[in-house]
């Protein structure tokens, strides 16, 4: 088990709309398994302002006590990230969703983890995941 690293850790979040908490959750016990991080370490989930009325996102975030932070397709498009998608940009009007936010709300400079995109053979949605990680405790929580 991965020892929890003090709130330190923004998740970036690219999902469709309608994308259930069920499937937000597994998304992130999947990569955080994978890459040997805790959940308990996670400060919030960033993402398109466009989720904001995203019930499974909102009702993850609120049961967690995680922070979600929110950022406009321009603002996100102001980001450089690693891996840019164009099916991303026309759908949405940015480049990267996931990787701009994870870096957006850590203030990083790198991601921890790049984007992933997890998809699961019982269900019909898909999670887009990057993780970056803060020098400091998030305190606001």
């Amino acid at each position: 088990m991965a020892v929890p690293e003090s709130y330190r850790l923004w998740v970036g979040l690219g999902c469709r709309h309608g994308t259930t908490r069920s499937t937000i959750e597994l998304a992130l016990q999947e990569i955080c398994q994978a890459h040997h991080l805790a959940e308990a370490s996670i400060a919030g989930i960033a993402t398109i302002d466009a989720k904001a009325t995203e019930s499974g996102l909102l009702d993850l975030c609120r049961d967690r006590g995680w922070i979600l932070r929110l950022f406009t397709a321009e603002l996100l498009r102001s980001v450089a990230v690693p891996t840019p998608a164009a099916t991303v940009d026309r759908q949405v009007g940015t480049p990267s969703v996931a990787e701009a936010a994870a870096l957006l709300a850590s203030a990083a400079q790198q991601l921890r983890v790049p984007k992933q995109i997890l998809r699961f053979p019982d269900r019909a949605e898909a999670v887009t995941i990057a993780i970056a990680q803060v020098d400091r405790e998030v305190m606001e929580r």
